[in-house]
């Protein structure tokens, strides 16, 4: 997506009429430049521990815990909070669930 649009902001730009061509080469060249530099710092700031920058204040669980774990394990916790959360409530008519249990 980040691409595409910068590609298409390249094409404007590309297809503005300069001057001459050291302008051309300097705007088309310092926007690339740009996009580049922008790209970089979003793939930095995506993943702070496996990029060149590394974000000292990260806490050391952070850095020893696989993720998709942890989130398999949340999930998990969220769910059953969930259904424990019913039982105490109870079910409305037929065994379906009332608002008033899920929202408790």
């Amino acid at each position: 997506m980040m691409a595409l649009l910068s590609w298409s902001v390249l094409g404007a730009f590309i297809g503005l009429p300069y001057p001459d061509a050291f302008s051309g080469f300097a705007c088309i060249g310092s926007t690339s430049f740009l996009f580049g530099l922008v790209f970089f710092v979003i793939m930095e700031i995506d993943n702070p521990l496996a990029g060149i920058w590394f974000i000292k204040n990260v806490h050391h669980e952070w850095m020893k815990m696989d993720v998709k774990v942890w989130r398999e394990g949340e999930y998990e916790r969220v769910r059953l909070t969930l259904e424990e959360r019913i039982k105490q409530n109870g079910n409305g008519k037929n065994g379906h669930h009332t608002k008033s249990a899920l929202a408790a």
